[in-house]
């Protein structure tokens, strides 16, 4: 018998909760939560737990799975939540608010972006620290859990700290069209380490000095 069906069977319930709940949305308490201009985030994002197997080294995908089993970490605590503006919300404040945080709609699941970033972090510092054993050891269950709780704390860490980046959210959102911003206006809105290159659309301003020139 395999570990993780040994492990299920001992353990009829699942203590890990590795999806999104119906209700995730009212666990979240930090960020920016406004009905419609803000989404609620997943810190460790639910694309790269529900693609865990493809990290694993192998021979571990059991092991690994039957320590998640009776792993209490819960993928929708308030701890791996974050309440993130779209990009309406920073058109509709003219950058003013929230302050420096990143958008959720920016560099999410891009190429290199975040939710890449979070996968190749949970290969690296979560998933390739466990060897495979006979049974689940108590010990692995406590270090799958902490380190969960420690990815977690860092990517909130990154997210708040690419905020920061560049101008900040108000000055470049109200700068954007500036030549001097031309190559940072962009960076605290992206939530990815390497910012995709963005356009800051047409100046409205500049369309109205058009169309009097036009007539």
């Amino acid at each position: 018998m395999s570990v993780l069906k040994h492990i299920k069977k001992e353990n009829k319930k699942r203590k890990s909760i590795l999806h999104a709940t119906s209700n995730y949305q009212k666990n979240c308490a930090s960020g920016f939560q406004k009905k419609e201009y803000s989404q609620i985030h997943h810190i460790l994002c639910l694309q790269s737990i529900a693609s865990r197997a493809e990290q694993y080294k192998p021979g571990l995908k059991d092991y690994i799975e039957a320590c998640l089993w009776v792993t209490p970490w819960d993928i929708n605590n308030p701890d791996n939540l974050m309440g993130l503006p779209l990009n309406k919300q920073y058109r509709k404040s003219d950058g003013k608010e929230p302050k420096n945080l990143p958008s959720h709609q920016i560099d999410h699941n891009t190429r290199g972006g975040y939710r890449e970033e979070v996968s190749a972090y949970l290969k690296d510092n979560v998933w390739s620290t466990l060897t495979a054993k006979k049974k689940v050891h108590d010990v692995d269950v406590k270090k799958l859990k902490d380190e969960l709780e420690s990815a977690s704390n860092t990517f909130r860490t990154r997210l708040e700290k690419r905020g920061l980046r560049g101008p900040q959210t108000k000055l470049g959102w109200q700068n954007r069209f500036e030549p001097t911003y031309a190559k940072t206006w962009h960076l605290p809105f992206s939530m990815a380490r390497i910012p995709s290159p963005r356009s800051p659309g047409i100046s409205l301003k500049k369309l109205v000095n058009v169309f009097k020139k036009l007539k």
